[in-house]
């Protein structure tokens, strides 16, 4: 726009509109890495301080050109564009209508029932992008995994007690009669280990 975009009224407007989605779409991100991941990346918070500065630019050139209306309206429809397009973003989110809002595989869910039923323990934490590639191994029936949460607090907080005493240092690790493993285990590590066994083979889930 800067390039091409000559004319005033209308460099300003599509600046402006532009930027709101950029700042909405990075505060999104941002919040979600603070209280949902409970960590951030320097770069992240670089480049937010960025969509900022071009957002607080683009604005003050908008409030600057009094032929296009009233001042208050690029305010009001600028805080309304965030919003808007922070619960797009928020309820639209495909990590949360994945496999995991799906029907269960009925082998998943009986493995999953398994290694609750025999005492395995899968620690893993909120922030470890690892244990949500486990937990998606299961899609629907992810919740049915016996999960320990060992950083309820986010990334800063210690362990809690009960990872402490099974000697959960990374995540995710996993309990199995006995035995400790750390990492991923795919479908047919797992129903190895926890000696499981189903009416047929597990086919889809393994090629998961």
């Amino acid at each position: 726009m800067a390039l091409f975009v000559r004319p005033v009224p209308r460099h300003a407007a599509l600046a402006l509109a532009l930027t709101t989605i950029a700042l909405g779409v990075s505060l999104y991100l941002t919040a979600v890495s603070i209280f949902a991941i409970g960590a951030t990346c320097t770069w992240c918070l670089a480049s937010a301080g960025l969509v900022a500065v071009c957002f607080g630019v683009a604005l003050t050139q908008r409030l600057r050109a009094p032929m296009l209306g009233p001042v208050w309206r690029p305010l009001v429809a600028s805080v309304a564009g965030v919003a808007l397009v922070g619960g797009l973003l928020h309820f639209s989110d495909p990590g949360g209508i994945s496999d995991a809002a799906g029907p269960e595989d009925p082998q998943l869910r009986a493995l999953a029932t398994h290694l609750d039923e025999t005492g395995a323990r899968f620690y893993g934490a909120s922030w470890c992008t690892h244990c949500q590639d486990q937990k998606a191994l299961f899609g629907a029936s992810a919740h049915r995994l016996p999960y320990v949460e060992c950083s309820p607090g986010g990334r800063p907080g210690p362990p809690v007690a009960v990872c402490r005493a099974a000697g959960a240092r990374s995540f995710p690790t996993w309990i199995i009669r006995g035995v400790r493993s750390t990492g991923v285990l795919s479908i047919a590590e797992l129903a190895e280990r926890s000696e499981f066994s189903a009416d047929g083979p597990l086919r889809a889930a393994t090629e998961r």
